[in-house]
């Protein structure tokens, strides 16, 4: 799992509950628009060591902005590489390579942890937005199609919002990170730290929320820090060390 705590940027191997520290570079000018920023590989085991990127072509500078997945040896994240224009990113782990996926013209998807996010749809990068949620309960989601191509599909699917409300106490409904499965993961937009809030997990297959999560109190145990945000939370089965 990797997490941002403050302005401290951490991986934790779950299994050996081992914690290494990450270094980051990005620069942000005044206007939101990323002036540079730096990519380097952590190689994990015994000794783990930082290096360089194999990639040939440097991506452009560029500001992740959104929860990060990874599918078949490919991580996807959603960026901004400049104030007025958000990409999606991937980065083959194998190669070591950077590509640019162009957002669907048709679509108006700014990354705002109220409006899009990514997930995985039937095993594909994919985007949902949801500025129609409110007005019509629909949400959008873009699927990457042909990544090399930025060619994406839409699905639009109604979801039962004010029922979801009722039952769940809700107020507003805030999207979160998503499951493999086709699952979001919803909660009250009203999140407050220091009170156990309930999470909801709805299956847009199967249309149906498939079950509740009850997230205890956090800022309690992170006194002293600006926030708490998951960036990475994976599927590996390892137990390799992180460093010696």
């Amino acid at each position: 799992m990797c997490f941002r705590v403050g302005r401290v940027i951490r991986i934790c191997n779950l299994t050996t509950m081992q914690l290494a520290m990450l270094n980051t570079v990005c620069e942000v000018s005044e206007e939101e628009g990323v002036v540079r920023s730096e990519h380097q590989v952590l190689v994990l085991g015994p000794g783990a060591y930082w290096r360089n990127t194999q990639s040939n072509i440097p991506p452009p500078p560029h500001r992740p902005c959104t929860q990060r997945l990874s599918i078949n040896g490919v991580f996807y994240y959603g960026a901004r590489i400049d104030k007025n224009t958000c990409v999606l990113m991937s980065f083959d782990l194998t190669s070591e390579d950077f590509s640019l996926i162009e957002l669907p013209i048709e679509a108006s998807i700014v990354w705002d942890r109220h409006r899009a996010n990514i997930m995985i749809y039937q095993g594909k990068a994919a985007v949902f937005e949801y500025s129609r949620l409110v007005t019509g309960c629909i949400l959008d989601l873009w699927v990457v199609e042909d990544a090399g191509k930025s060619e994406w599909s839409h699905k639009a699917f109604v979801l039962p919002i004010q029922l979801l409300m009722q039952s769940l106490c809700f107020d507003e409904l805030l999207m979160h990170h998503t499951g493999r499965s086709g699952e979001l993961r919803l909660s009250g937009a009203r999140f407050d730290g220091n009170k156990v809030s309930m999470h909801a997990i709805y299956d847009l297959e199967r249309k149906c929320v498939s079950r509740g999560v009850v997230v205890g109190p956090l800022y309690a145990k992170f006194h002293g820090f600006e926030s708490l945000e998951i960036a990475l939370w994976d599927d590996v089965e390892s137990i390799m060390y992180l460093k010696t």
